[in-house]
C-alpha cells in the first residue's frame, strides 16, 4: 500500500467465491483481506454486493 496516496482509493472486486476460481484463490483472497485489515493507516469498506468489493482508502 505504499503507492497510495493519502486520500486516494484503491478499489477490489471479484471477492466472493466463483465457480471458475483455482482451488487455492479463495485461501489467498482471505490472506489479502487479513493483510489489509493489519494497516492501521487504510481505512476499509467491505461490500457484499455482486461479486464482492473493497474500497480502501489512505488516510
Amino acid at each position: 500500500m505504499q503507492l497510495l496516496n493519502k486520500g486516494g482509493l484503491y478499489i477490489v472486486d471479484d471477492l466472493l467465491p466463483q465457480k471458475d476460481w483455482p482451488v487455492e484463490h479463495g485461501e489467498e483472497i482471505k490472506d489479502f483481506i487479513d493483510y489489509l485489515d493489519t494497516k492501521i493507516d487504510l481505512s476499509i469498506a467491505k461490500l457484499n454486493w455482486s461479486t464482492g468489493l473493497i474500497i480502501v482508502t489512505k488516510i
